[in-house]
């Protein structure tokens, strides 16, 4: 996995652990979300670093999930969540709870979902660009054990996307927060399922 993601990872899980306040024990209630937040990274430009250039920086939104079950749970859970969506899982590192796709391309659709739902790519003569551009996408998950047993859930999703009707620079694309959300969901259904 890239450096970039990494970094941005364990930036992303340090400060949802600062945030975080002390949570009820839960080890009698079904699986459930309990805390979502979005957090701000900025992110510079470099060599790991998808849709802006070298010297240059960017905002990147990465969703972090609480879940009342443990760490070990949620990671298991993962790869049938992302199959569901139609995201192939290319990478994986188990030790560090950690999976996605870091070059995954799409076009019109992601799995059954419309990209334009997904991500701002921008517009042109009023219609998104998400519609018609080949998108290039970085979609990543971690999880984090907590001491009380539940654990967080941080997804990072990245992407450019390029005309393909003419010639055109790459442009960046941002998450709109329905994947990310879609994936806290799912994986709460696979965890009822794995049970």
């Amino acid at each position: 996995m890239p450096r970039t993601v990494r970094r941005l990872l364990a930036l992303l899980f340090a400060s949802a652990c600062a945030s975080g306040g002390g949570a009820k024990d839960a080890s009698n209630d079904p699986p459930a979300i309990v805390v979502q937040n979005t957090h701000s990274i900025i992110q510079t430009g470099g060599q790991n670093s998808m849709g802006i250039g070298s010297g240059m920086t960017a905002v990147v939104q990465a969703a972090t999930t609480r879940v009342n079950v443990s760490a070990d749970k949620v990671f298991a859970a993962l790869p049938a969540t992302y199959e569901t969506l139609g995201i192939p899982v290319t990478t994986m590192v188990s030790k560090d709870r950690m999976l996605g796709n870091l070059e995954l391309k799409a076009r019109a659709r992601l799995g059954s979902l419309p990209t334009r739902r997904l991500f701002d790519c921008g517009t042109q003569l009023g219609e998104p660009n998400s519609d018609s551009y080949q998108l290039t996408l970085s979609i990543s998950s971690e999880v984090k054990d907590h001491a009380d047993g539940s654990s967080t859930l941080a997804t990072l999703i990245q992407g450019s996307g390029r005309p393909v009707s003419f010639n055109g620079a790459d442009v960046r694309c941002t998450s709109l927060g329905e994947l990310e959300k879609r994936i806290a969901t799912l994986v709460q259904v696979k965890i009822a399922e794995l049970r």
